[in-house]
């Protein structure tokens, strides 16, 4: 399988997680931390998309994910809530995972392009750096697609501000495997 990875500067700081709400892609990365509140749009969708049986909470927990279908008139197919655990304990092992869960459900859900916002104003900016976000998240993807068989292409966007946007891009091209990546 083979892989892309694009950056697009559609945010603009101070941007809130609704502005990721018109980027047209197969599937929607939404994080969410514990303890702390999706904003009234996502929380509409997740409540709205959800099977009747299928519980509707989502706490955030670490590495907690739910796959829904987009709401009629979005231009995603799939979004997908991903907890990413209390803000203070995040790290390379929670990418890690995200970066497994992203390629899993995407290939699962037959989605092609794959969206993860990075908003400006971060919460884990002093756990983790852009680039190193960035580096982890496709030596992650590279190696698990790598060793899948098949011409299939899955492009992997980071939808961020223009400042940022150098800094994911140092990270996707950095040829050393960081140690996290493993």
């Amino acid at each position: 399988m083979n892989v892309k990875f694009t950056t697009s500067p559609v945010l603009t700081p101070g941007s809130e997680w609704h502005a990721s709400e018109s980027v047209r892609t197969d599937m929607l990365l939404i994080g969410k931390f514990a303890g702390m509140k999706l904003s009234e749009g996502a929380q509409h969708i997740l409540s709205t998309s959800t099977v009747a049986n299928e519980e509707t909470e989502f706490t955030g927990d670490e590495c907690e994910f739910k796959l829904v279908d987009a709401p009629a008139g979005f231009p995603q197919k799939k979004i997908l809530f991903f907890g990413l655990g209390r803000a203070q304990r995040f790290g390379s092992h929670i990418l890690r995972k995200l970066a497994e869960t992203l390629v899993d459900q995407a290939l699962e859900a037959g989605c092609t392009k794959i969206t993860i916002p990075v908003l400006p104003n971060r919460l884990t900016q002093g756990n983790i750096t852009l680039s190193a976000t960035a580096h982890i998240i496709s030596c992650v993807v590279r190696s698990k697609l790598e060793k899948m068989e098949g011409s299939k292409t899955l492009t992997f966007e980071f939808a961020c501000t223009p400042q940022a946007r150098r800094h994911l891009q140092a990270g996707v091209r950095a040829r050393r495997r960081h140690a996290d990546c493993a």
